[in-house]
């Protein structure tokens, strides 16, 4: 979906600029009038999946033994029903910190070995991350882990990042409609152009997002203060997952 916005918007696909992008790791676009190289990651699964079975058995195990868990938590956790104990969080943040280090070290390289191939010293490079599947962790951790990494890893030379969500909605408190989220971080050296590129981007996606499904755009929030943004993404929580995707019936 985001895809067809950046065709639209002037974004040109690296391949489509260079017909040697095979032979270095090349980020997605490349909008050349405004002087940005931008990469988008997908994120399609939860980090706590089947396919990691054995690494999430040790660690049920581990707090069912000390007492931290109860076994008639899980299926309510897993569903995004309820949220898991602080002390069991801050070893999944740690283990998961690993997976989206590596995701964002291979941005890194992407936008990096492409502003060297077609932009100047004045390119802007920023990362998208689209959660489209991880209901484990809510946004406000989520988010707070991306920017870590960014803040704590120096050799990272990425300007920007946008942490957002398509087919994945939220609600917030006292409010009935189902919730999208948009939340751009930078870092020391980006400029107000990318600053305002990221905003109408947000503001476009919206837009064109509703219009594609037909969907009336009842209500769009924008929060110009750290502060406030942080508040807002704190309050956001999943709608369960067996809501979004429910299984077929046989």
């Amino acid at each position: 979906m985001l895809q067809i916005l950046l065709d639209l918007l002037g974004g040109k696909r690296i391949d489509e600029i260079d017909s040697n992008a095979q032979d270095f790791m090349n980020a997605d676009y490349f909008f050349q009038y405004e002087n940005i190289v931008l990469e988008l990651k997908t994120l399609e699964k939860d980090l706590f999946s089947d396919e990691d079975f054995e690494r999430n058995e040790r660690l049920l195990d581990k707090w069912f033994a000390d007492g931290t868990l109860n076994k008639v938590d899980i299926i309510p956790i897993l569903c995004g029903r309820k949220g898991l104990p602080q002390s069991c969080l801050a070893e999944i943040i740690k283990l998961c910190s690993r997976t989206f280090q590596k995701i964002i070290e291979k941005a890194n390289k992407q936008l990096k070995e492409t502003k060297e191939k077609l932009g100047n010293e004045e390119t802007q490079r920023i990362v998208m991350i689209c959660n489209d599947g991880n209901f484990f962790l809510d946004h406000k951790n989520l988010f707070g882990l991306l920017c870590s990494i960014l803040d704590r890893r120096k050799e990272i030379e990425i300007e920007g990042l946008v942490y957002f969500t398509v087919n994945q909605s939220s609600v917030i408190p006292d409010n009935d409609l189902d919730w999208s989220i948009w939340a751009p971080a930078y870092g020391d050296t980006a400029t107000d152009d990318l600053h305002l590129f990221v905003n109408e981007l947000g503001r476009k996606f919206h837009e064109f997002y509703c219009k594609e499904f037909n969907l009336p755009i009842t209500e769009h929030r924008e929060y110009p203060g750290f502060e406030e943004g942080v508040a807002a993404i704190q309050e956001m929580r999943y709608i369960p997952k067996e809501v979004i995707y429910p299984k077929s019936k046989k």
